[in-house]
């Protein structure tokens, strides 16, 4: 079985998971790419029987949580499992509302060079370029307004130390702009996420 690796899996979905489902939904998502699993190699890292692993893998497909592809070559079946990235992004369309002023100038569309100089000091520069890199190749014109609300969500969100997880799920939900409320959900998913880790570090 395949697995691809999806970060900020956590998140939002249909029906209820149980922990057990979730630490093992938590722990496939860090595998490689290319690493292979079985339920059998599942039972026995994790120390649960065979049936109970299958009945937690049907639960994260009845979720959405993960895809199964089933190919059969020489009459045998065997399947690869895809972590797939859920919904953590509100039903409405995510924009920051700002108030259009009319004016005879133009406001300059910045470059990524204009918005990694703009970069606040408390923020890494690797995660503020990631971000940036992936608003820039949506080809919108960004400007100096933009770039300084932006920073500004992404500095409440390192004091709370929850930056990385803002940028990931972000990109992962190909949202358009960071707003502030959304913070207490991922601050909450971050811990839940924190807390299944440990569980299951324990147990391998």
């Amino acid at each position: 079985m395949n697995l691809s690796k999806n970060e900020g899996v956590l998140s939002a979905v249909a029906k209820p998971i149980s922990l057990e489902a979730l630490g093992l939904l938590v722990w496939l998502s860090q595998q490689s790419k290319a690493f292979n699993v079985s339920i059998r190699s599942l039972s026995a890292r994790h120390g649960k029987c065979k049936s109970k692993i299958s009945n937690m893998l049907d639960e994260l497909l009845e979720n959405d949580c993960l895809e199964r592809i089933d190919r059969f070559s020489k009459g045998k079946r065997s399947s690869e499992y895809h972590v797939l990235l859920t919904g953590t992004c509100p039903s409405e369309r995510d924009n920051i509302d700002i108030p259009i002023v009319k004016s005879k100038t133009k406001s300059k569309s910045l470059t990524i060079s204009d918005a990694m100089e703009m970069r606040p000091e408390s923020i890494p520069e690797g995660k503020w370029k990631d971000y940036w890199e992936y608003r820039f190749a949506s080809n919108k014109p960004k400007t100096k307004q933009t770039i300084k609300l932006n920073g500004g969500v992404m500095e409440l969100a390192q004091k709370q130390g929850i930056l990385s997880e803002l940028v990931d799920t972000a990109i992962g939900n190909g949202w358009a702009g960071l707003q502030k409320r959304y913070l207490e959900g991922i601050a909450d998913q971050a811990k839940k996420s924190q807390a299944i880790d440990n569980q299951f570090r324990g147990v391998e």
